[in-house]
Protein backbone atom coordinates (compact mmCIF):
# COMPACT_ATOMS: atom_id res chain seq x y z
CA UNK A 1 0.00 0.00 0.00
CA UNK A 2 1.09 3.52 -0.87
CA UNK A 3 -0.03 7.34 -0.87
CA UNK A 4 0.26 9.53 -4.15
CA UNK A 5 1.36 12.11 -1.72
CA UNK A 6 4.65 9.73 -0.15
CA UNK A 7 7.32 11.80 0.02
CA UNK A 8 10.89 11.25 3.09
CA UNK A 9 13.69 13.20 4.10
CA UNK A 10 15.63 9.62 4.28
CA UNK A 11 15.50 10.08 0.25
CA UNK A 12 15.42 11.98 -2.97
CA UNK A 13 13.37 9.09 -5.03
CA UNK A 14 9.80 10.23 -3.92
CA UNK A 15 6.96 7.44 -4.33
CA UNK A 16 9.37 4.80 -6.41
CA UNK A 17 11.22 4.05 -2.82
CA UNK A 18 8.08 3.89 -0.92
CA UNK A 19 6.80 1.07 -3.22
CA UNK A 20 10.21 -0.69 -3.63
CA UNK A 21 9.08 -3.34 -1.82
CA UNK A 22 6.31 -4.34 -3.72
CA UNK A 23 8.34 -3.41 -7.63
CA UNK A 24 11.08 -6.03 -6.25
CA UNK A 25 8.97 -8.47 -5.10
CA UNK A 26 9.19 -11.69 -7.54
CA UNK A 27 5.35 -12.55 -6.20
CA UNK A 28 3.88 -9.37 -5.83
CA UNK A 29 0.23 -9.15 -7.59
CA UNK A 30 -1.51 -5.75 -6.28
CA UNK A 31 -0.53 -2.38 -5.40
CA UNK A 32 -2.99 0.23 -3.88
CA UNK A 33 -2.35 3.66 -4.15
CA UNK A 34 -4.04 5.70 -2.07
CA UNK A 35 -5.07 9.60 -3.71
CA UNK A 36 -3.94 12.16 -1.07
CA UNK A 37 -2.31 9.51 1.55
CA UNK A 38 1.28 9.97 2.78
CA UNK A 39 3.87 7.85 4.66
CA UNK A 40 6.80 9.30 6.81
CA UNK A 41 9.17 6.08 6.37
CA UNK A 42 8.95 2.81 4.28
CA UNK A 43 10.97 1.80 1.78
CA UNK A 44 14.28 -0.43 0.79
CA UNK A 45 17.31 1.18 2.38
CA UNK A 46 20.38 0.09 0.88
Amino acid sequence: MAGDADDSPLTTRGLAWFTDAFTLSPRAEWLLTLSGAEHMLGGITG
